[in-house]
């Protein structure tokens, strides 16, 4: 809607905020009084790294495929693809400057791709907000932005930048096949749940498998190998109990299995 606004005439502009915001923008902002202080206050403890300097030197790249740094297995290939596509983007947008100025859809292609991404990422300098998949409608507007304005190529040349940027696509993509996969927890919990007596327990290494667990076995005695106070409280920590938490394994002969968050387990006790 903003991207609309932003296209239209003055005019325009007013009665479309009159006939299709204005309440939902009164409606909206008591809300919006109540979450900014506690956002901006209240959010130390928070799972979303600040924006660094060598995150602004990839940001096209991070902008094209989505990735998050987070995971690591696509880091030693960022700054060639981030290259790559800046220059492609810098020679799209140069050499059809004039297209641009007159066509509206064009621009609201850019406004999509680049305002809301440009935004949220310079404001993580100060207070991380930069989720790749909380503002994953920026990657699918760059994508649709580099294939409209290789569409005013000619045939030889849009073919090309089309391979271009399905080669670059497809690179990533399979590496996030190979790397990015989530482990089956419910057959992990299911093989230790045919093995566990009145003498065994089991624990969980990662506080974020907590849930998974006791949805797919609830009855099964769960516990978490870790100290409550180091728990960070984006994990749901309010909703796990206080008793849930241990700091140290069971004495033989009753045995703790240890569930890894990589999905293997072994048996674990102290003597």
């Amino acid at each position: 809607q903003g991207i609309l606004m932003l296209l239209k005439s003055r005019r325009e502009l007013f009665t479309y905020v009159r006939q299709y915001m204005l309440i939902p923008i009164i409606v909206f902002l008591p809300w919006l009084l109540y979450v900014l202080p506690h956002l901006f206050t209240k959010t130390s403890d928070f799972w979303i790294p600040y924006v660094t300097m060598s995150d602004i030197s990839v940001a096209f790249g991070l902008l094209f495929t989505g990735y998050e740094r987070v995971w690591g297995f696509y880091d030693g290939n960022l700054a060639i693809i981030s290259f790559s596509i800046l220059i492609l983007t810098a020679y799209l947008l140069y050499t059809h400057r004039s297209f641009i100025q007159r066509d509206r859809l064009a621009k609201a292609l850019i406004l999509w791709t680049f305002l809301p991404f440009c935004l949220v990422f310079f404001v993580s300098l100060v207070k991380p907000l930069y989720v790749p998949r909380y503002i994953i409608f920026s990657n699918v507007g760059y994508t649709l932005l580099l294939a409209y304005l290789a569409h005013q190529e000619k045939v030889l040349k849009r073919m090309l930048i089309v391979g271009i940027i399905f080669a670059l696509s497809w690179h990533y993509t399979a590496f996030e096949i190979r790397y990015k996969h989530k482990d089956d927890v419910r057959k992990s919990v299911s093989e230790i749940y045919q093995l566990i007596d009145t003498n065994h327990h089991l624990y969980l290494q990662d506080p974020k498998m907590y849930f998974t667990v006791r949805y797919y076995y609830p009855d099964v005695p769960v516990y978490i190998y870790k100290d409550k106070d180091h728990t960070p409280s984006y994990v749901g920590l309010s909703l796990i109990p206080a008793g849930a938490f241990k700091t140290s394994l069971p004495l033989y002969p009753q045995k703790a299995i240890l569930l890894k968050s990589n999905g293997k387990s072994e048996g674990v006790s102290i003597y």
